[in-house]
């Protein structure tokens, strides 16, 4: 019988020995938890417990496609097992033992806090102080759009070959749009950088039109660069039993398919970081035992993704436009 989370009141403990096969996305050791944002972020936190991240910790082993994959992969418990538990759980080391406290949440995007949180909070410094040394010590800022989108493609792109193709897991979350979900459900833009943190409002705000604008591209350019990772992993194209389209082959496909969408986008706005980007990911071949080349491929775009960011404040990008406002946010966005 498979325990499930609510059986334990929401918490399980396990041996790091035992569970985290490879390094986790988040060091258990320098999670503190979102109660740790709480006293100055509290709106940011009440947005977060209104969303799926949120309610996944209890949620996600009474769905019946979780169970399905957890019979597959023969696992007595999603919540122990490290092929689940770095993208559906925030993990903290207690004692000798790493316990999921929570679904996906603050850290998860921000980074593990406990290096930071104190130079964060200090409210006698000044914003622009806190802010540097913060992020030295290993913060993620909101306006630090690839680092944080990139933990969203760390899992809404699995890159587990065996999850999906043993255990049916897809592939990839295929209803992901970066710019959707970061207006829409996931949205918690409370702060007002003129204003002191515990005094930002009450408005949830919606980003402007040059942010969504590169919202958009990011979005696009990460989906691939993790793509074209995705299918290096891959060392089969035969399907199977819980995968008639192999990891490797789903994985491919997609990275195609992203290839000529973000083709089409550099014929909207054409920029030189893109240009390259295309001709990079084009590089190498997309198939099975070709690791090394794809690799090397995907470090290329997000060497050019990373130059976009830096290059672009979205007011030259207006031809995105017309893509833009035919994509509706996921979810409702909270409001307080």
């Amino acid at each position: 019988m498979r325990t499930t989370i609510a059986c334990i009141l929401g918490l399980a403990a396990f041996s790091p020995a035992d569970v985290l096969a490879q390094k986790p996305r988040l060091d258990p050791a320098h999670v503190m938890g979102a109660q740790s944002c709480t006293e100055c972020h509290g709106k940011e936190v009440d947005a977060w417990r209104a969303t799926t991240h949120f309610k996944t910790f209890k949620d996600l082993e009474r769905r019946p496609e979780a169970n399905k994959i957890a019979d597959n992969l023969d696992l007595d418990d999603l919540s122990a097992n490290s092929l689940c538990i770095e993208c559906h759980f925030t993990v903290q080391k207690k004692g000798a033992r790493h316990v999921a406290i929570s679904g996906i949440s603050c850290e998860s995007c921000h980074g593990a806090a406990r290096d930071w949180i104190k130079e964060h909070n200090k409210e006698t410094v000044a914003r622009a102080a806190r802010k540097s040394v913060s992020e030295k010590a290993g913060m993620l800022y909101p306006q630090n759009i690839y680092a944080v989108a990139s933990n969203c493609f760390d899992c809404h792109v699995v890159d587990r070959e065996e999850l999906v193709n043993k255990g049916g897991h897809s592939a990839f979350s295929k209803d992901f749009d970066l710019l959707a979900w970061s207006q829409g459900e996931v949205r918690h833009s409370f702060m007002d950088s003129g204003s002191p943190v515990k005094k930002s409002g009450t408005v949830n705000r919606e980003a402007d039109a040059n942010r969504k604008r590169i919202l958009y591209m990011v979005g696009k350019l990460l989906n691939l660069e993790y793509e074209l990772r995705a299918v290096a992993k891959a060392t089969t194209a035969k399907g199977t039993a819980a995968a008639k389209q192999a990891y490797g082959v789903q994985h491919a496909i997609r990275a195609n398919a992203l290839i000529k969408e973000v083709e089409a986008l550099n014929q909207l706005v054409p920029t030189n970081e893109v240009t390259a980007l295309i001709a990079a990911a084009k590089s190498a071949a997309l198939k099975t035992k070709n690791e090394a080349q794809l690799n090397a491929a995907a470090d290329k775009v997000s060497i050019q993704a990373k130059k976009f960011v830096e290059a672009h404040d979205g007011s030259q990008l207006g031809g995105l436009d017309v893509k833009i406002s035919a994509l509706k946010p996921r979810g409702t966005a909270f409001t307080p």
